[in-house]
């Protein structure tokens, strides 16, 4: 009789945690919907501010877009600054200048694509029903518009984005589902971190004609495949993200930090030492002959195509002109004058573009008269120094183990103290320590090589961690008269209000620069 009781509780049990298990994952799918609606509004929202204010408002300087002030209805306010290269690699198929090598060729050759092919024919295909609606004989052959291109790279964009959301929470959930122990903490900080990464700061450039989006889509599905053991995925994506923007090379890192943390953990594991070498060299071919030269690739192709065109006589005019004219002696003095880096032992185009175009390079941007800027770039700039300086301190041998021994860490570390400390979930987070350097060192690099000011997007478009770090602030918010405990804690009324003005502020500075982002962007005025 106690046998048959006890067999029923059990499966009562079962059950039950079959039910709730049932029931968290609707949940999660819920939050998921949630923020996937939301995200769909919200680039409505963005799309019909930017286009509001690029009609009611003259633009700062309009000399690169002198074609749209001929056209009553433009999109020409989703197009601007970079933009205007993009576009004409587009619509040329071929980079005509020197400085054009600034921008990755993936990006604009995807909108040529998705004009040519798809928005190109759906154009013709109504021109052609409407001539057949009013029975004219001959149907109109369309041209292409600067909207048309625009439209494609807006597409592109806000799709890139989407998708960048979608593997953002898949992210999230696999690298934080064991460092909180209760359902409801899960769910309120993928809530929460796919919240901020929705309206985060660069929205306005996850919205126009730029390669923030689709950097972001191809990291993030890198990141999620590279952390899930999905080698050959991993590397095809972060491959496409080296394609689409130069930094893409960083992400090489992940590789590199991975062949030592599997190196590491063998060697300290293995009790065969006959089979040491060969694992290793296994993982030198997985990790680096493989996964980063994957990554490397598309810049170092990138760049020889640029030497190609300027530097040798066969595919640059120019040259062989010259040297015709000189009897076979002008190249050395052609390309002195024209290209010198191509005279350089090691010639590096993108490197030299960025130098004499962009005047990119180690802290040239510290001037007076960047003021100005340096405060625009300050909130993410504090952000980063200080997310990533706590993430490495709060435990001292991350730094000099590069985290290789941080792998002990369970939901039981993160939440005792939790409620005092709510960062916890966050540095104690063993798992995302290759994401938090990468945050650390393109935050290091941006600072010290890059016009400061684009920090926000190029941070904000680069890294999960910024996200992650800012959520945590809102897991346990709450009431400020409202005391909890966990493990015996108790959290402080002065904690929480500490806790309450940061989540005010970390808002303030989302919403100000996502909604003033567009009205800046959409008129050329200068803005990250």
């Amino acid at each position: 009789m106690s046998e048959n009781l006890e067999r029923n509780v059990n499966d009562e049990n079962n059950n039950l945690t079959f039910r709730n298990s049932d029931e968290n994952k609707r949940n999660n799918l819920s939050i998921e919907k949630q923020l996937i609606l939301i995200c769909i509004f919200f680039r409505i929202f963005i799309f019909i501010w930017t286009f509001l204010s690029d009609q009611l408002i003259n633009d700062y300087d309009t000399s690169f877009f002198t074609t749209f002030q001929e056209n009553s209805f433009s999109l020409g306010g989703f197009a601007h600054w970079d933009s205007v290269f993009f576009l004409r690699i587009a619509k040329t198929g071929f980079y005509e200048f020197e400085s054009f090598f600034a921008f990755f060729p993936l990006y604009p050759f995807t909108i040529r694509f998705i004009t040519l092919n798809f928005i190109l024919p759906l154009k013709q295909f109504f021109y052609n029903f409407i001539f057949l609606l009013n029975n004219s004989d001959k149907s109109k052959e369309v041209l292409l518009s600067e909207n048309d291109w625009i439209i494609s790279g807006v597409l592109i964009t806000n799709i890139c984005f989407l998708i960048s959301l979608i593997y953002f929470i898949k992210l999230t959930k696999f690298l934080f589902n064991n460092f909180l122990n209760s359902e409801k903490d899960r769910n309120l900080f993928i809530w929460y971190s796919g919240l901020l990464f929705i309206i985060n700061p660069a929205t306005i450039f996850m919205t126009v004609v730029y390669t923030e989006s689709m950097f972001m889509c191809f990291t993030l599905l890198g990141m999620y495949f590279h952390f899930t053991k999905k080698h050959f995925l991993s590397c095809l994506f972060f491959f496409l993200a080296s394609a689409t923007r130069g930094n893409g090379i960083v992400l090489s890192g992940f590789y590199i930090y991975q062949f030592l943390f599997e190196t590491f953990h063998f060697i300290r594991n293995t009790k065969n030492s006959k089979y040491v070498i060969f694992k290793i060299i296994w993982f030198f071919i997985k990790y680096i002959l493989f996964g980063v030269v994957m990554i490397l690739l598309p810049y170092l192709l990138f760049q020889t195509f640029g030497y190609y065109q300027f530097c040798n006589e066969n595919y640059n005019n120019l040259l062989k002109e010259s040297i015709s004219i000189n009897n076979g002696m002008g190249k050395t003095e052609y390309l002195k004058e024209n290209h010198p880096w191509c005279l350089d032992k090691y010639p590096h185009l993108y490197n030299y573009v960025q130098s004499k175009y962009w005047n990119v390079g180690f802290l040239r941007y510290y001037e007076f008269k960047q003021i100005p800027n340096f405060i625009l770039a300050f909130p993410i700039l504090f952000l980063s120094i200080y997310g990533t300086f706590i993430y490495f301190t709060k435990d001292k041998k991350r730094i000099f183990t590069l985290g290789l021994l941080n792998n002990n860490n369970s939901s039981s570390d993160v939440n005792e103290n939790y409620e005092e400390e709510n960062s916890n979930i966050y540095t104690l987070n063993y798992k995302i320590f290759p994401i938090v350097a990468y945050w650390a060192f393109l935050t290091l690099y941006g600072a010290l090589l890059m016009h400061i000011q684009v920090l926000t997007r190029f941070l904000f478009s680069s890294s999960p961690a910024i996200y992650w770090y800012c959520s945590t602030f809102f897991i346990n918010g709450g009431n400020s008269s409202k005391q909890s405990t966990s493990n015996n804690t108790t959290v402080t009324t002065a904690t929480a209000n500490r806790i309450i003005n940061v989540n005010k502020l970390l808002i303030f500075y989302f919403l100000l620069y996502c909604t003033l982002g567009p009205l800046l962007f959409s008129n050329f005025y200068p803005w990250t």
